[in-house]
């Protein structure tokens, strides 16, 4: 069954219309407001075009239609944007950030008593997400890795025996305690402020998800035949790498709803939602790995002459309009609070109006995608 944009907003306005003085009030509210857009290249958009003139520094990749762009535009809030792809907590709390070709200031500076909203994705720069990605790619669907060609899989460099898991161990040793402070400093230096901390999608797919059989998982090849034009969206990962990076990435949101759980934060998960938009998916989320041969396009790799496009396995057009959806619909649902319970309406609203918002973003995210389809 084919789900069409304008039914699913329809259905939003139904579910609005016991309150629509509510509704409109929520509309209302949310233009002007400061918000200040915080993390790494998940929150900035990475592989995404254009770039926005307004980002930190150059060499952030930060792009205009990154989900701080598309949520302030849709509610009509005033953005500082300082989200910089390859941004770690430190980042945000008290170091400039040197990206090679510019240097951004440090994140949290731009929060004050006078912030309204604020968003945020980190912590998987700080588990060191992307080297692990690299260490893990592998040359065919049974191995060997290219981060130890003696290896059939990276999990067995990472996790060599029942209980000791490196991966767990930084989690839990480093990087929890980083967002802890991370979150305490975004609490403090922006008292008044809702903040909306979103964590990152499923980029590796479950068991539930994986292709079978041939070949084994999901594995694509990146180099293919070795020579140019590469594979586009590959995934060269081998099914027990692929199931091993899913739980690791689940651990790693794990410990990021936690230490937005401790400062009263709103947690938005995007892990279970994203599950059937894995870079396998049919209909996924993520981009994949494309090499090439332009430098202008990518950046360097082991092989020479050879570059990653940017963008792999992060949100792409879909993906980003996902996250700016989930977001919508949270800062609607909680804007619509207030006014509902000034109209002394029953409880019975508020779900409702939650309800709503969601659909409403959704529904703008489809008629999206349909232009897109269309054009």
């Amino acid at each position: 069954m084919r789900l069409i944009p304008g039914a699913v907003i329809l259905v939003g306005l139904a579910l609005l219309a016991p309150s629509t003085t509510a509704a409109a009030a929520t509309s209302s509210t949310t233009a002007g407001l400061e918000y200040v857009a915080l993390g790494d290249s998940y929150s900035a958009g990475y592989g995404l075009l254009p770039l926005s003139p307004t980002s930190p520094a150059t060499g952030c990749y930060q792009a205009e239609v990154d989900y701080p762009h598309l949520v302030a535009t849709a509610l009509g809030l005033d953005l500082d944007d300082r989200s910089c792809a390859g941004a770690v907590t430190a980042n945000i709390r008290d170091t400039p950030q040197v990206t090679g070709s510019g240097t951004a200031p440090v994140q949290s500076d731009a929060l004050s008593a006078s912030t309204d909203i604020v968003t945020v994705t980190i912590g998987g720069n700080d588990l060191g997400f992307a080297s692990i990605a690299g260490y893990c790619v592998a040359l065919t669907a049974n191995g060997p890795i290219a981060g130890d060609p003696s290896l059939d899989n990276c999990k067995d460099h990472y996790n060599p025996s029942p209980g000791v898991d490196q991966l767990i161990d930084l989690l839990d040793s480093t990087v929890a305690p980083a967002l802890a402070e991370t979150f305490a400093l975004i609490a403090a230096k922006a008292p008044n402020a809702t903040v909306y901390v979103i964590g990152y999608p499923t980029i590796a797919p479950d068991a539930a998800n994986i292709r079978q059989p041939e070949p084994p998982g999901c594995f694509t090849t990146a180099i293919g035949d070795g020579n140019p034009p590469f594979p586009v969206n590959s995934f060269p990962y081998t099914q027990t790498d692929t199931l091993y990076l899913h739980y690791i990435e689940k651990e790693l949101d794990a410990r990021i709803q936690a230490a937005a759980t401790t400062q009263g934060f709103t947690y938005l998960p995007t892990w279970a939602a994203s599950a059937l938009h894995s870079v396998c998916a049919d209909d996924p989320h993520i981009f994949g790995i494309t090499l090439t041969t332009d430098a202008q396009d990518g950046e360097p790799t082991p092989l020479p002459g050879i570059y990653l496009v940017r963008g792999a396995l992060h949100p792409n057009t879909e993906g980003v309009d996902f996250f700016a959806s989930t977001i919508i619909a949270a800062i609607e649902a909680d804007r619509a609070r207030p006014a509902l319970a000034d109209t002394g309406g029953p409880d019975l609203l508020l779900p409702l109006g939650a309800l709503a918002a969601a659909l409403l973003a959704a529904g703008v995210a489809l008629a999206r995608r349909s232009r897109r389809a269309e054009g």
